[in-house]
C-alpha cells in the first residue's frame, strides 16, 4: 500500500498500555459516547503541555476504543461518520498505533486493532525526547490507493481528513 508521506500526521499519546492489551489482534470494547466535558469546556481547557507536564499513566482499552472511534467513527446507519468524509465514502485515511508490541492498524468496520508487525519501531521514529518514552503513538496516514477513487480532485482530501480525525482525538 502506498502512503503519501506529507499526509502523515502524528499524535503522540503519553500513556501506557499493559502488555496484555497489545498482543496480536485486539477486539476493542464499544466506545463510550456519553460523558466527558462539554465541547466548549474541552476547547477552553485544551493546551500544549511542556515536557515536564506531559501526562503519563495508563490508558484503558475503553479509553483507547473511544479515541480510535472518535477518529473515524462510523456513528449512524449508512455513510455517516464522526468526521466529514468526501461523498460519504469509507475513510481514506488510516489510523496506525505503535507500541513496544508492534504496529497495529485500526479496523473501523470491526472496531478492532489488527497487528501488522510485531517489531518495536519507536527507536526509528524521530520525535521529541519526552515523547520517545511514551509507549503508545497514533499516526493518521493518508491511503493513496483509497484516494484514487476520487481522481484528480482528491489532492487535499487526505490531509484535510487527517486534520479532522486528529481534532476529534484531541477533543
Amino acid at each position: 500500500m502506498k502512503f503519501v508521506t506529507l499526509a502523515v500526521f502524528a499524535i503522540v499519546l503519553a500513556t501506557a498500555l499493559s502488555q496484555s492489551v497489545l498482543a496480536g489482534d485486539i477486539t476493542l470494547p464499544a466506545p463510550r459516547k456519553t460523558g466527558g466535558p462539554e465541547l466548549f469546556v474541552a476547547i477552553d481547557q485544551r493546551a500544549s503541555e511542556g515536557n515536564s507536564n506531559f501526562p503519563g499513566g495508563e490508558l484503558s482499552q475503553q479509553d483507547l476504543a473511544t479515541l480510535l472511534w472518535a477518529a473515524t467513527g462510523h456513528n449512524r446507519d449508512g455513510s455517516k461518520w464522526t468526521v466529514p468524509i468526501a461523498m460519504g465514502r469509507p475513510p481514506y485515511c488510516k489510523v496506525y498505533l505503535t507500541s513496544k508490541d508492534g504496529v497495529f492498524v485500526y479496523d473501523w468496520k470491526k472496531h478492532a486493532l489488527k497487528q501488522v508487525s510485531a517489531e518495536n519501531v519507536h527507536a526509528r521514529i524521530p520525535m521529541q525526547d519526552f515523547a520517545k518514552t511514551s509507549p503508545v503513538h497514533l499516526y493518521i496516514v493518508e491511503d493513496a490507493a483509497s484516494l484514487s477513487q476520487f481522481g484528480n480532485t482528491a489532492a487535499e482530501f487526505g490531509p484535510l481528513l487527517a486534520g479532522m480525525m486528529a481534532q476529534n482525538v484531541y477533543l
